[in-house]
This record gives structure tokens, sequence and C-alpha cells, in this order.
């Protein structure tokens, strides 16, 4: 049963060379607490890791100058150039407070800009769920399960098996893992153990069975937040109502925040907080909570990378559930990284491309009625793409075009 929920979690990567230096600090905010989970992500080399609850991280890296991102939602996002030696003292990263303005964003007609901006995403989406073609990729993850209390029945029910599994009220276990993983379009997923360690109950058969059903997950695809409806789907606006809190300046680019309120109750809702990258149209990061049955609530927190040109995957994710039923209670947590290497990816154009005429002298073969289908697709794409500001029923129309 444990391996079975582990499946809903996320992935956490390093990568680990003999000759690696150790890059460590901690990540504090302007009073000096820590920033709990905060990312860090290294440019050059495309992957990072997270802080633990203290703040505190660690990544193995070759000497060498790095441009370093030091990021977490509701924080500024810190850049900054470090030279990695071999008998460098740990870093202090300071995050100041996010500060989101609503000057930028012009409300007009009595729309709120939030459905401007989730109609460019709608619009995009499936082009950013099709873009990676393949990739190879080392996967660390690191994951806890406490034992909250169980309840007096299963205490008696289950006893000799609650013996036989060492499980213990009030424990927490612990399973790290570094694996390879390689992925080819559209859900082509092998996976290979290199390490393992884990004191979770029940018997240890060297598998990380959490690593593949992250790495071949995809945030734009509808089955992203499992039975929940996907706030990039089309029809989501039926689903959700979403509303906007401001931008702010993160690098290069600016982020549009996202809150993410549901019409309803229940498990096929989610709610939360989406980061928006404006221009591109992609997630730059995302803060979302899920009721799910049986006394079950997820929470995901996933930061994405420019880990090629124009090109955000997910870098770093924490994924936390807690379950409570019928008086027992459990809390699962992991925190993931992902390095990917031999990235194959085709970010989506940023400009509509016009379709192509035929040259006046060249020979015109009579196409299929399927090709033909096709090709008015194809253009209706195009003009759909060369919109600017998109109706609703266009952004789903584009969608379900690209789908």
């Amino acid at each position: 049963m444990v391996r079975q929920i582990v499946l809903i979690f996320a992935i956490v990567l390093a990568s680990f060379s003999l000759k690696a230096q150790m890059l460590r600090g901690k990540i504090v905010d302007t009073n000096s607490q820590p920033v709990p989970f905060s990312t860090v992500f290294v440019k050059e080399v495309s992957f990072g890791t997270s802080a633990n609850e203290e703040g505190i991280f660690e990544l193995r890296l070759p000497e060498g100058e790095y441009t370093c991102i030091f990021q977490c939602m509701g924080y500024q996002t810190i850049t900054k150039k470090i030279v990695v030696h071999s008998m460098d003292n740990p870093l202090v990263i300071i995050l100041p407070a996010m500060i989101y303005s609503l000057q930028e964003v012009v409300v007009g007609g009595g729309e709120d800009p939030a459905y401007r901006i989730m109609r460019k995403v709608i619009r995009k989406a499936p082009l950013y769920a099709g873009m990676v073609k393949s990739f190879n990729a080392e996967v660390y993850i690191r994951g806890s399960l406490h034992i909250k209390k169980i309840s007096s029945v299963v205490k008696w029910m289950a006893r000799e098996d609650l013996k036989e599994s060492n499980i213990k009220e009030g424990d927490t276990y612990l399973e790290e893992s570094v694996n390879e993983i390689e992925f080819t379009a559209p859900n082509l997923t092998r996976q290979k153990v290199k390490s393992i360690h884990s004191t979770f109950p029940g018997e240890n058969d060297n598998k990380s069975s959490g690593a593949i059903g992250f790495i071949s997950g995809n945030t734009y695809q509808s089955g992203a937040f499992g039975n929940a409806r996907s706030p990039l789907s089309s029809g989501a606006f039926n689903y959700y109502r979403f509303r906007y809190e401001g931008v702010s300046k993160h690098g290069d680019v600016n982020v549009d925040k996202i809150k993410v309120i549901p019409r309803g109750d229940g498990p096929q809702y989610v709610s939360g907080y989406l980061y928006i990258i404006e221009d591109l149209w992609c997630i730059y990061s995302l803060d979302i909570s899920i009721n799910e049955q049986l006394g079950a609530t997820i929470q995901l927190n996933q930061s994405f990378g420019e880990v090629r040109e124009g090109a955000w995957l997910p870098v770093n994710n924490r994924y936390k559930i807690d379950m409570d039923l019928m008086g027992n209670s459990v809390g699962f947590l992991y925190t993931t990284s992902i390095r990917y290497n031999k990235l194959v990816v085709n970010p989506p154009d940023q400009k509509a491309k016009k379709p192509a005429v035929p040259a006046a002298n060249k020979t015109v073969t009579k196409k299929s009625n399927t090709e033909v289908k096709a090709a008015k697709l194809d253009k209706k794409a195009a003009e759909l793409s060369a919109i600017d500001n998109p109706t609703t029923a266009e952004s789903y129309r584009l969608a379900e075009i690209n789908n």
C-alpha cells in the first residue's frame, strides 16, 4: 500500500561526481528566518535541488563558476554568480519578500485581467504538453512517511502485521534513491535504479516506484492533477474562477500571479496559485491543493527552470499528502529535483507562422481528404495563434486543434 501511495509523488534529482565539490548554504528571509523548501537552480548544468525545512541545501558540482538561481513562491528570485571551490564556506542567501504590482495591467470591461492571461495559457497548453520529444535524466528522490496516529481498531485487528513490519505510531520513515530515467514521447519511460536506501515499512524491492510516475508526468496534460480538472485545459472556465493578483519581475521575465478558485467542492477541483510567464504564456511555478476522497489532502509545489532557450520544464517539486481516515492519520512529504540530459525539445513558436503559399509554376498534386482536412486545421490554428487577445471560444478551439 505504501508503494502505491508513493506513486503520487514528485521527483528529485542530484548528480554525483567523484570530483565534485559541495555547494552548500542556507536560504533565509530578511529577518534571518529559514525559507523552507526553497529551491536552487544551476543554469549551466540545468539542474538544482530543494532546501530542507530549515532552509539548508547541498549540491555537488565540479569546481568552476556557475549562475545560481534561488527562488521560492512568495519571495523575490535571487540570481548569483558563484565560484565553487573545494574549501568554500556555507553560503547565506537572503530572499526578500515578493511585492506584486497591480499597476501594470489595465482592467477594462469589468473582466478580471486573469481571464485574458488564462485564455492565452489555455491556447498554448497543448503545444507545451507536446514540447518534450525525449530526454535522459538523473533523478534523486527523497521522501518521508510519518505515522501520526493509528486507531485502536487497527492496532487490535492488525497487531501482528504492525509488529512484523515494525510500524509504530509517531515514527517517521525515510527513503532516498538515485535513478536514471529515459523518456520518449508520447509515453515511453524506462527507469534504472542506481542506488536506494529506504526504511519504509515492507520489503525493499530495490525499486523507486515514485520516479517513473513523476518523470513521465506532464503538468500541461489533462491528467496532471489526478481526477481533478486541470485549470490549464479547455473548458476550465466552467470549473474555475480566476483572479489576477499582480505581476513581478523574476530575472529576465515578468511573472503574473493568478489565483485559482474552484466553482464547487470535491476531488474534481483544485485550488491555489499559478505563476505565468508573460509573452511565453507558460508556467513559472505553481502551488496547488487537491481535496481527494477518503480524507486525503494533496499539495503540490512545482518550480520550473529554462533548461533550454524557450523551454521551461519542472526542475524542483514538493509533494505533500495528508491522510486522515477513521482515526488513522499519516503524512507523506517528497521533495524532488531533476537533471535533464540529452534533452530534445521543440518549444512553441512565439509568433504564428503564415501558411505557405505554393509557387506559381509548381506542380500541385491532388491531396487526399485527410491531407485537405489537416491543411484546413493548420490554417485555422495559424489564424487563431495570431490573435493577441483571443476570446474564450477561440482559446478553447485552438487547444482542441492542437490536442
